[in-house]
């Protein structure tokens, strides 16, 4: 918990450096994470017009560091292989239990996946007047679980979904 306290500058106040505490740490496509859900937040999902989960993933890997991974998944029948493959990767069971109940058990569960890099181009330029590209990663895959808790181990074909 930060031990800052909030509040507005005035035009008088000095500007202090301080260090980004916020770091984004791009890890390089097909790189191979532990991973821990952190968080779910319910959401919805405009276009397919259905629920919509956003889960907060903090990804580990020894050679690259941990970086935070946010992941939407649409409960759509569309999404159902995505949505299977998130519960298998972290090891729980989903038949017979309700998408309310498995978020609630999902917070803290641990699992496996291969990432990928995404980018978008903002609507802000640079000093040349090109569009700001910006780049975060995305999970391209989640691993099967082994077990309860799943070991950082070296990845074969046959353990991707």
């Amino acid at each position: 918990m930060s031990d800052k306290i909030e509040r507005a500058y005035s035009w008088d106040d000095e500007v202090e450096i301080v260090e980004n505490e916020y770091t984004y740490n791009l890890m390089p496509a097909g790189t191979i994470v532990d991973f821990e859900v952190v968080e779910i937040n319910k959401k919805h999902n405009k276009k397919w017009n259905c629920p919509m989960m956003e889960a907060k993933l903090k990804c580990t890997n020894p050679d690259c560091g941990v970086t935070n991974v946010y992941e939407t998944i649409s409960l759509h029948s569309k999404a159902q292989y995505f949505i299977n493959r998130f519960f298998a990767a972290i090891n729980l069971v989903g038949e017979g239990k309700n998408f309310g109940r498995l978020v609630e058990e999902a917070i803290g569960r641990r699992g496996r996946a291969k990432l990928k890099v995404d980018s978008w181009e903002s609507n802000k330029t640079d000093a040349d007047g090109k569009p700001i590209v910006y780049y975060t990663n995305k999970i391209d895959q989640f691993l099967k679980a082994e077990g309860g808790n799943v070991p950082a181990a070296a990845v074969e074909d046959e353990d991707i979904f």
